[in-house]
């Protein structure tokens, strides 16, 4: 009886710790969940998310500062939305207008860090995301598109077997840049295509 008991207060215990998001040691920080129809990613609890829907396609926004939907439907120039605090883009587009847009590997990531002496690669190379090959690319250094600011990038694009595709943008500006390719990774580790 007094093994019963002891079994049953462990097991309540694990419950309790599991719901209180205590189980994950890997995570940077305390981490949320961002679920759509789409994917499912964990991102820093005190970020806010943001999305957008738009010819089928996901787009997720996460970043510590507020960003309302005017600024989602400007995202002609991912840049311009990066000030002094870490952002990333989430991009699932599903398998016909990929198919569409006739969407490789290669282009996705072709030119997503700049050749530049300045800029470090830290690293690259094939990848696979959910079960989905994909190529990441990570690097910092001075964005010439940003006035010279030292920044992080970390851009990974993947495709599943039907053809739907992946695209994670993660770009730091030069504080905490370290501890924020950290979150990405963690991040990019999370996705959950569906």
């Amino acid at each position: 009886m007094k093994n019963r008991k002891l079994l049953l207060i462990g097991l309540l215990l694990v419950f309790v710790l599991s719901a209180c998001g205590g189980g994950d040691d890997k995570a940077p920080v305390s981490m949320s969940t961002y679920k759509s129809d789409a994917v499912s990613i964990k991102y820093p609890k005190d970020w806010k998310d943001s999305s957008l829907e738009m010819f089928g396609m996901t787009i997720g926004i996460f970043s510590p500062k507020e960003l309302g939907q005017e600024a989602l439907t400007g995202l002609e120039d991912p840049f311009a939305l990066l000030g002094d605090d870490p952002l990333v883009l989430l991009l699932v587009v599903p398998q016909e207008t990929a198919a569409d847009m006739g969407i490789n590997l290669d282009d996705m990531t072709e030119g997503a860090v700049p050749e530049d002496e300045n800029v470090t690669i830290i690293r690259q190379g094939d990848i696979t995301v959910s079960g989905a090959k994909g190529k990441e690319i990570v690097g910092k250094g001075p964005m010439e598109e940003l006035g010279g600011k030292t920044i992080g990038l970390h851009v990974v694009a993947a495709l599943k077997d039907d053809g739907a595709a992946l695209m994670f943008v993660g770009m730091s500006p030069e504080k905490d840049l370290d501890k924020n390719l950290d979150i990405f990774q963690y991040m990019v580790e999370s996705i959950d295509l569906k």
